[in-house]
């Protein structure tokens, strides 16, 4: 598109970007314990940089329920900075309106049999992502990236809860479960609900799969290293100004006027993962209260 040719024209000085293979698909249901990374060369990296704008689809034998990702970042030089980012934000834009579009095409089984009916092997989030791309100034000092770990934690209402259950009915199994009627045994479960004591406390619980991070670090002001230099006298906390995004297409830097330290990605090894320090909330309890959904009761207080 648009922005492909753009980035094309322009002057690209600095490319970084990584090879993630593709998961095959009797491997999509297991747990990501390690994750290979192969970093590229300047102009394999600027090839898969440009062609991970247009990924949108998946390949035979490999899954299409995992989104591909390819982390990177490219530094832009063009003679109408603003003509390419806003080319990104009416794509990005596009995407939104897209996104919106399919969520009014019917049940969830529905919109897909339409879609991937004229689209095989379309993976919609990666139709739908949107790009990052920042317009410097502010001068960017190093674009560095890391493993994601996040569980997802949504305060629920009851009927909220319910509504999550009653929307199963749109996933249904092509057996019945244990001989029981999917929409019967869904209806058993928010009856369930509906039995909990008044005034019980519910959380959506969901932990999303690692997924590459991209750390975006600026460099500072004459006035931003006066206010740490008086923050570290007093004795107060002094944070960088950096930025997270997801890294699941290349970071496009427009204009840096200084080179940027574009880091490394390195192998993702379950194993060798820190502990992390706990988040900060109401405790839930470590079951869920269906099998259906991650609906979790809260049992005691904040930590």
């Amino acid at each position: 598109g648009l922005v492909r040719e753009q980035l094309n024209a322009a002057d690209i000085n600095q490319s970084q970007s990584f090879n993630i293979a593709r998961v095959p698909k009797q491997d999509e249901a297991l747990p990501r314990t390690r994750i290979e990374v192969d970093k590229l060369d300047f102009n394999e990296s600027r090839a898969r940089a440009l062609a991970a704008l247009t990924d949108w689809y998946g390949e035979h034998d490999y899954s299409t329920k995992i989104v591909h990702r390819t982390p990177g970042a490219l530094c832009v030089h063009t003679e109408n900075p603003e003509a390419l980012q806003a080319a990104i934000e009416q794509c990005n834009t596009i995407k939104v309106e897209l996104q919106n579009t399919i969520r009014d095409l019917g049940p969830r089984n529905d919109r897909f049999e339409l879609i991937h009916a004229r689209h095989h092997m379309m993976i919609l989030p990666q139709l739908t992502r949107r790009f990052t791309a920042l317009l410097c100034p502010p001068d960017i000092r190093s674009v560095t990236f890391s493993w994601g770990f996040k569980t997802e934690i949504k305060k629920l209402t009851l009927d909220e809860a319910c509504s999550v259950l009653e929307r199963q009915k749109e996933r249904k199994p092509v057996a019945d479960h244990d001989g029981v009627h999917w929409d019967t045994r869904i209806d058993a479960e928010i009856a369930r609900l509906r039995s909990l004591p008044a005034g019980t406390e519910l959380r959506h619980r969901r932990p999303l799969n690692v997924r590459p991070l991209a750390n975006i670090r600026f460099v500072l002001t004459e006035q931003q290293k006066e206010e740490r230099h008086l923050k570290m006298i007093n004795g107060e906390r002094v944070n960088q100004p950096t930025i997270g995004r997801e890294a699941h297409t290349p970071i496009v830097l427009i204009n840096p006027r200084n080179a940027v330290k574009l880091g490394d990605l390195e192998t993702y090894q379950a194993e060798t993962r820190g502990n992390r320090k706990q988040r900060s909330g109401k405790i839930t309890a470590n079951d869920p209260l269906t099998q259906l959904a991650p609906i979790f009761a809260v049992v005691g207080g904040k930590r």
